[in-house]
């Protein structure tokens, strides 16, 4: 997700299929300075069904990106769907939580943030970094936006001890690394199964929807 960018928008509840697609590329207009070079996905948020309009995450990627790794799995006849390998594969880990989980992943390029609640995705946020040092300030910021949960998990090169340490210092709650939930059973012969939760998160979503 090095080169994806991320907006949150409110959009008119159940609009015809033309005009929310008409709706996400004048968002794309507005956000991007180039957004003929894009390809875009909506990611629904949870809202109040009471409220006048719908909750949505806009990821942009890379066309360019994109149609490279087409291009190599074009003789598979398969369609790729960035998104689903991404943050939110993790997410589907905790498809039967009955508690809200913050999920944190900081990598050297990017920071992404969740809150999943009954399978809702209540929160969601995305942001390129120019260096690790600003995931902390990133993460501190959402995070203390939120109603904050008893669960909170990290994962990715920057999601050090001293980083999980210091953020659980200061919002008063154990963070803790992001390993495979108890629920799961997995046998796995490799030493490090940890590498391999995407995968997983995907897996459990083909599983449950396909």
């Amino acid at each position: 997700m090095d080169s994806t960018k991320c907006v949150r928008t409110f959009l008119d509840r159940d609009l015809p299929d033309i005009e929310f697609s008409d709706e996400c590329e004048d968002e794309a207009e507005k956000f991007l300075c180039n957004p003929e070079a894009y390809h875009w996905q909506a990611v629904r948020l949870w809202e109040e069904n009471n409220l006048p309009y719908e909750k949505y995450l806009l990821v942009f990627m890379p066309k360019q990106i994109l149609n490279r790794l087409q291009m190599l799995i074009a003789p598979a006849r398969k369609e790729i769907n960035l998104i689903d390998g991404s943050h939110m594969s993790l997410q589907n880990l905790y498809r039967d939580t009955q508690e809200g989980v913050l999920l944190i992943e900081i990598e050297a390029h990017y920071f992404a943030l969740s809150l999943v609640n009954k399978f809702r995705i209540e929160e969601f946020s995305y942001w390129s970094l120019a260096s690790e040092t600003d995931a902390a300030y990133f993460a501190l910021t959402e995070i203390q936006k939120l109603k904050i949960p008893s669960q909170i998990y990290a994962t990715g090169s920057g999601a050090s001890k001293d980083a999980m340490d210091f953020l659980a210092g200061v919002i008063g709650v154990k963070v803790q690394p992001l390993s495979i939930p108890s629920q799961i059973a997995l046998k796995c012969a490799s030493k490090n199964p940890i590498k391999y939760l995407k995968a997983l998160g995907c897996a459990i979503k083909a599983v449950n929807e396909f």
